[in-house]
């Protein structure tokens, strides 16, 4: 993709209205699609929570990679928008995204080590659950901040 067609998505994306937005199907790498999960999540729980719940009690400026407001899709600076674009593009085209992941937990609210700008994405397409990967180590501290439900792999 050249910078021409990736500054045409991101444009087609923030132009959008939310009701064609929310259309959209969030399409995650995990239970029977977990074969198209790109990276190795051995050392992880997966559970499915509460998306609204869990945006709520993470730290979206974790990591020293710049604040993220998850109350707003976009605007949130240029490589956040292109992140954003690409997530909506890939699961308009049917593309399963991998899930995200957690970091951490810092000062009482989770971090997001991959995946930040899914989970703002799967939120405002109106997405009611989806599914975290934690690490293992992290699993009963995590259960006091969110509510986990089952495994999703």
């Amino acid at each position: 993709m050249n910078d021409k067609e990736l500054k045409q998505i991101i444009n087609h994306y923030q132009r959008a209205p939310l009701a064609i937005l929310e259309r959209i199907k969030v399409q995650w790498a995990c239970g029977e699609f977990s074969k198209h999960h790109s990276r190795d999540i051995d050392g992880y729980d997966v559970y499915w929570t509460d998306t609204k719940e869990l945006v709520e009690q993470v730290a979206f400026g974790n990591m020293d990679r710049g604040e993220i407001n998850y109350k707003k899709l976009f605007g949130n600076g240029p490589t956040s928008d292109q992140r954003i674009a690409l997530t909506l593009h890939h699961w308009e085209n049917g593309q399963y995204m991998d899930l995200p992941e957690l970091g951490g937990i810092n000062f009482g609210k989770l971090t997001i080590g991959d995946g930040r700008h899914r989970t703002i994405a799967a939120y405002h397409l109106g997405e009611k659950q989806m599914p975290i990967a934690i690490p293992k180590e992290l699993t009963k501290d995590v259960q006091i901040l969110i509510h986990l439900r089952k495994q999703a792999l």
